[in-house]
């Protein structure tokens, strides 16, 4: 890799870290405000709050980062025994996945 991605890479999650610790910064806020009304309302919002991160932001990169990577050129190879091979792994995925209907 060059240096110069290497900068752009390390400024890209400077930036995600920022957004992150601005976003951890308002739930808490808003919850020491909500603790004036009521403890329980301030745990259900932090309950609340976990969720939407989790589902919102969390799991979409975990979903891609851990998705599995096939080249093209793998798949335009001439060789039948490894496009079988792809095509297994291909079909194992989407299937464990539920990605795929019945029909």
């Amino acid at each position: 890799m060059k240096k110069k991605n290497i900068f752009w890479i390390m400024i890209g999650i400077g930036v995600v870290i920022i957004i992150l610790l601005m976003l951890l910064s308002s739930i808490l806020s808003v919850g020491e405000r909500l603790n004036k009304i009521s403890k329980y309302l301030e745990y259900g919002f932090y309950v609340l709050s976990f969720l939407l991160v989790y589902i919102l932001i969390i799991n979409p990169l975990r979903i891609i980062l851990f998705a599995p990577t096939f080249s093209v050129a793998t798949i335009l190879d001439q060789d039948t025994k490894l496009k079988k091979k792809t095509y297994k792994k291909v079909t194992k995925n989407i299937i464990r996945n539920g990605n795929l209907s019945e029909e």
